[in-house]
């Protein structure tokens, strides 16, 4: 049986898992989350594929290290960890912005993937 997993587009920026997995980037997603507090499980597309969901980004708001930063942040990503067997965060690129480095330390786990240019 599989542990259900979520990902989440913690990539504010570009944001790219919708587009991947053919859902609108309309929907209402992290960002949506992060401002309404309490609501995330209504941003959460449920078993996109078999025992995986998804919490899309959302809006691309003005501050994205500030919303990743937040205490609304640490309190959606402990209650997901809560949720969820699995939580995975794609983030903004780690060599152009800190958002990478702001999610782990709230997160508490990394697995920095690279491509050659």
């Amino acid at each position: 049986m599989a542990m259900p997993t979520l990902l989440v587009d913690a990539n504010l920026r570009n944001p790219r898992i919708a587009d991947l997995f053919g859902l609108s980037r309309y929907q209402e997603g992290l960002c949506h989350a992060l401002r309404q507090r309490d609501l995330y499980e209504t941003c959460i597309v449920p078993n996109v594929v078999q025992g995986l969901c998804i919490m899309t980004a959302g809006d691309i708001p003005p501050n994205p290290q500030e919303l990743l930063s937040s205490g609304e942040f640490i309190a959606l990503s402990n209650n997901v960890e809560r949720d969820f067997g699995v939580v995975i965060y794609d983030t903004a690129a780690a060599m152009e912005y800190a958002d990478a480095s702001i999610v782990v330390a709230r997160v508490g786990a990394a697995i920095i993937v690279g491509a050659a240019a």
